[in-house]
C-alpha cells in the first residue's frame, strides 16, 4: 500500500466502527491496524496520518503520552458520504 491506501484504510476503521464527527479510535485498534501492515507500510503510517490531518478529515491530540486520532466533522462526512 501506498500513502494514500493507508489513509483511506485509516478512515475505513473510523467507519468500521461507527465512528461519529470527533470519535477516537482507540489505541488498542490503532495497533491491531499496524500490526497488519508490513514493515514498508508501518513507515508510512504517520505520513499517512498527517496527510489525513492536513486534509481536515482528522485531528490529532497528544493525551497521556499517546496520540489520538478523532474525526472531524469534514471526516465524518468523507466516509459516510463518499
Amino acid at each position: 500500500m501506498d500513502i494514500k491506501e493507508i489513509a483511506n484504510a485509516i478512515m475505513e476503521l473510523f467507519k468500521e466502527h461507527n465512528c461519529k464527527e470527533g470519535d477516537v479510535l482507540l489505541p488498542q485498534m490503532i495497533l491491531k491496524f499496524c500490526q497488519n501492515l508490513s514493515p514498508p507500510e508501518k513507515e508510512l503510517f504517520d505520513y499517512a496520518i498527517h496527510d489525513l490531518e492536513s486534509r481536515n478529515l482528522i485531528t490529532i491530540e497528544d493525551v497521556r503520552n499517546s496520540k489520538q486520532y478523532r474525526i472531524t466533522k469534514t471526516g465524518y462526512e468523507y466516509i459516510y458520504n463518499a
